[in-house]
């Protein structure tokens, strides 16, 4: 499989898009705080939103592009840097960079905005699943592995084998029809890294593709297409990093993840999630197979505190 340079740092000079908005210089560079206290400066986020219940959230064409121009409007209103994006039926992924510390208060405008233009379409009352979710993560370590993962949603879904237990790849066929899926799926930024659409002015490439090994831009697309081409053919769909999550919040290496602790330890507000940051991992294998499934001792007799060995878990 090819090697991408994950050692780059994406934040040197020659790293930055020749856009204005990924160069930071927007329309006034005071650091701003907003409503989401906690903020990493220097890190991306991997923010996910989803319809409540699983709702549908956009119907149509016309619902993709009204979502896809308030997304075109977040750069110049809050001086993100937009990376990476994938909009699905009932939810969407988005791979930001905030120079501000804002986070919070961009994506709010960006759900209500979306939402009060839905209600006026369609229906009244909630749209999305609470507020939104937010992994922050180092862009020199974790910067690829959420990129790939938020583009390879379009066929990590069940008619391509998104559920298999095993370790087999893809057959040809399902492999032909995924390579197509992701080709012509419109509501990602794939298409504009991969070279077979213009990647808009909103949208910051440069820090992605500066770690793709060829020296040309064509080269560069064609390597790149062959990374994503290898991970589906390999049966690689992006999602191994949710086991390296460190609190279901922080993702990176070991120094990121501790910067990140000692961050979360002086913030009141973010105790909780330093609290599962904290938590001692399960070890699954000390642990007795009959007590693993729940629903296997609904009726019996509890199990024994002292096959548990210590680790720290419950159903």
């Amino acid at each position: 499989m090819l090697e991408f340079n994950h050692e780059e740092r994406v934040g040197s000079k020659d790293s930055r898009n020749s856009f204005d908005v990924c160069r930071g210089e927007g329309r006034d560079k005071q650091q701003w705080r907003g409503h989401f206290e906690f903020v990493v400066p220097g890190a991306w986020y991997h923010v996910m939103a989803r319809g409540i219940e699983r709702w549908t959230i956009y119907s149509d064409e016309g619902y993709y592009r009204k979502f896809e121009e308030l997304l075109a409007n977040l750069p110049e209103r809050f001086g993100v840097r937009m990376h990476t994006y994938v909009l699905m039926p009932n939810h969407y992924h988005l791979q930001i960079e905030t120079p501000r510390l804002n986070l919070s208060e961009a994506i709010k405008w960006l759900n209500v905005s979306y939402v009060s233009w839905f209600n006026q379409a369609r229906r009244n009352g909630p749209l999305l699943q609470g507020r939104f979710k937010a992994v922050v993560h180092d862009p020199d370590e974790a910067g690829w592995t959420i990129h790939e993962y938020i583009h390879l949603n379009p066929v990590r879904v069940k008619r391509f084998g998104a559920s298999r237990s095993d370790d087999k790849g893809p057959s040809a066929e399902q492999m032909v029809e995924m390579v197509k899926e992701l080709t012509e799926f419109k509501w990602s930024s794939y298409r504009s890294y991969a070279g077979y659409t213009p990647a808009p002015k909103w949208l910051c490439t440069e820090a992605i593709m500066n770690r793709v090994p060829a020296r040309t831009q064509g080269g560069k697309r064609d390597q790149y297409r062959q990374r994503f081409r290898e991970m589906m053919g390999a049966g690689d769909l992006g999602t191994s990093w949710k086991e390296s999550l460190a609190g279901n919040l922080v993702l990176g290496g070991k120094d990121f993840v501790e910067r990140v602790r000692k961050m979360l330890a002086g913030n009141r507000n973010e105790q909780k999630a330093l609290r599962e940051m904290e938590k001692p991992p399960v070890d699954w294998e000390r642990i007795p197979r009959r007590s693993r499934n729940c629903g296997e001792n609904l009726g019996k007799k509890s199990v024994d505190a002292t096959e548990i060995r210590g680790a720290s878990w419950r159903c």
